[in-house]
């Protein structure tokens, strides 16, 4: 699923306009945005949780030229499922 169909089927469930579906799609990526950016997860009950976690520094193999390079520090989100959504897939 894709923003388009995601925000079409938001727009025919809760009978709103697809401009307002928009909207809402965009202010909720705004927000966990600035939440990750901040450093809190973002919990989704029944979903689950978007973490922010940092990544050390290490040394990588470069394949093409078989060196060993340093690879820098990294800020990145884990998701976490919840229990419900984990067994609503098996």
């Amino acid at each position: 699923m894709n923003k388009a169909e995601l925000v079409h089927e938001v727009a025919k469930k809760a009978e709103i306009s697809l401009k307002d579906a928009t909207n809402a799609y965009e202010v909720l990526l705004w927000k966990f945005s600035a939440c990750i950016k901040a450093g809190e997860p973002v919990k989704l009950q029944g979903l689950g949780t978007l973490k922010p976690i940092t990544r050390a520094a290490r040394k990588r193999h470069n394949v093409a030229t078989g060196e060993m390079v340093d690879a820098p520090e990294k800020r990145t989100v884990k998701f976490i499922p919840s229990r419900v959504f984990l067994e609503a897939l098996n």
